[in-house]
């Protein structure tokens, strides 16, 4: 684990606070991991719809026939 130092406006660090004065998190550093983790989260949710955009549905039915699967089973762009 490393730890780092960051600059937080009052407001923010009050919110901090108050999640771990009322037992959301044990401290402000697990509520900040937890932030950092959504935040993550919602940067590969993005990066998979933009590589989902960049799909050919026409070479992906060949590609899915080619394994044999259903047309049914395929998934919605």
């Amino acid at each position: 684990m490393t730890k780092i130092s960051v600059s937080l406006p009052d407001d923010v660090v009050s919110f901090l606070d108050d999640l771990v004065v009322h037992h959301r998190f044990p401290n402000r550093s697990k509520a900040l991991a937890e932030a950092t983790h959504c935040l993550q989260k919602t940067e590969l949710d993005r990066q998979y719809e933009e590589a989902l955009k960049k799909l050919n549905p026409e070479e992906e039915k060949v590609i899915a026939n080619s394994f044999g699967e259903k047309e049914s089973e395929w998934p919605k762009y």
